[in-house]
């Protein structure tokens, strides 16, 4: 039985437990899960220039239990990786294009909708340091 590659992107700057959930939850949604990252030069097209750079942020990723591939993001839309590492199923947090009532159609990959958890994000914490450090 061929086993399911899940795929799942970002720019997972300053690692919080919300980029742990949404690692666990598109972890279960499968066999073999890739996790793309943002290069900062896209991350900064869209979002900000990232506060840890790529190469740590790839590292970072590679090193969380149930990660299994990691791969640079380097357009904003995951099309490329998905084919590239043969994925199943695509998965992400709302966030980049992705709502809580709508995700990409990325062809013959499903794609799946995982849960934002709130109250915790970079720029919350970007914010918080501005404030009180």
């Amino acid at each position: 039985m061929a086993k399911a590659i899940i795929y799942t992107y970002g720019v997972f700057d300053m690692l919080h437990k919300g980029h742990i959930n949404v690692l666990e939850q598109a972890r279960q949604l499968g066999d073999i899960l890739v996790v793309g990252v943002y290069t900062d030069k896209i991350a900064e097209s869209f979002k900000r220039k990232p506060i840890v750079d790529e190469e740590e942020r790839h590292f970072m990723m590679g090193q969380i239990k149930g990660v299994d591939l990691v791969v640079y993001q380097d357009k904003m839309s995951p099309a490329d990786n998905i084919r590239l590492v043969g994925a199943n199923i695509v998965a992400k947090a709302p966030g980049a294009g992705w709502t809580e009532d709508y995700a990409p159609d990325f062809n013959d990959c499903e794609s799946v909708i995982l849960k934002y958890t709130k109250g915790v994000s970079t720029s919350q914490r970007i914010e918080r340091i501005k404030n009180d450090y």
